[in-house]
């Protein structure tokens, strides 16, 4: 059961270096997100063991699929101060959900706990949807002007440390 999860991860992470490129980087974590909720979906509502394991296949898909761009997106985004702390946490976070998962296991039956699973994945899509794309992505794509105003938003308005950054474009 637990390990259906990892066959479809290796997928999903091929896929993601696709969707990189073409869809940017905000894009590709917000096409993960969807079937991360769907698979959580899945498998609240199951009522039996294929249903289960259909669940599980979406989900290993889904963060297979959203590994790549987390890490690409935090290091075009991050500030250099925080760059090694953010990418570095990403897998300290993922462990802690999974932690979290367990936990709420304990308390409350399978299906309840798949329901509360799909609550940060929606938290996570609606977050992406208020932040800019990636500068370094918006660059390749020859908007530039779009990139000024992205790295203007990460960097809280703060124009001098854009120009400097700019500079190096």
């Amino acid at each position: 059961m637990t390990s259906v999860h990892s066959l479809a991860t290796p997928i999903g992470s091929l896929v993601s270096g696709a969707l990189l490129d073409e869809i940017g980087r905000r894009g590709s974590l917000q096409f993960s997100a969807v079937p991360l909720c769907i698979g959580w979906f899945i498998m609240g509502f199951a009522k039996s063991i294929p249903s289960l394991l259909i669940g599980r296949v979406v989900l290993g898909f889904s963060v297979g699929s959203m590994a790549v761009p987390a890490q690409v997106i935090l290091g075009e985004m991050a500030d250099p101060k925080l760059r090694g702390f953010l990418t570095g946490g990403t897998l300290a976070f993922y462990c802690l959900g999974i932690l979290i998962i367990y936990a709420l296991g304990a308390c409350f039956t399978w299906n309840i706990v798949a329901f509360y699973g799909s609550i940060l994945p929606v938290l996570a899509l609606i977050a992406l949807i208020l932040i800019p794309e990636s500068p370094v992505w918006l660059v390749k794509r020859k908007k530039s002007d779009k990139a000024r105003k992205a790295l203007l938003w990460l960097r809280g308005g703060n124009m001098q440390q854009v120009r400097t950054i700019c500079m190096y474009m």
